[in-house]
């Protein structure tokens, strides 16, 4: 877990859930990415399908702001580039760019954020429109056993 929550509660405030239209033919869900919040929002992958890993080493992403336009976007690029590798041939550069780095923060990051990025999101909105995503808000549900 990042060192975000500067001492606050972490808790996951929504789910985003990726349904990719070509795996195996049928639309299950092949990524859950928690967004989590504490001091700042970030986001990690869960993953449903064994073919889906991060790009590098990435573990977790955080958005430049809350609800960043491209922040599911950002995150489908992070957590599973090989639903983009048809499309988008400036991953392999992005991919040699980000090296052994693990957290990729658009927020108070950016300078490690590899210029070639902005070309990889350019190249992979297509393919992104294609996917099924679903969001869900999440909250705690507080239980009273007496």
């Amino acid at each position: 877990m990042p060192q975000l929550g500067h001492g606050m509660e972490e808790r996951p405030v929504r789910t985003v859930d990726v349904v990719p239209h070509f795996f195996a033919g049928a639309h299950v869900r092949a990524l859950q990415i928690p967004v989590w919040v504490s001091g700042r929002m970030w986001l990690e992958p869960h993953y449903h399908d064994p073919r889906l890993k991060p790009i590098g080493k990435l573990k977790t992403i955080v958005p430049e702001r809350p609800d960043a336009p491209d922040m599911v976007l950002d995150a489908c690029l992070a957590f599973a580039p090989a639903l983009f590798a048809a499309t988008c041939p400036s991953l392999k550069r992005v991919k040699k760019e980000l090296g052994d780095l693990t957290q990729l923060d658009f927020n108070m990051g950016q300078h490690e954020v590899p210029a070639s990025w902005a070309v990889l999101r350019d190249e992979a909105r297509a393919e992104f429109a294609t996917l099924a995503v679903w969001s869900a808000e999440l909250e705690r549900v507080d239980i009273d056993i007496n």
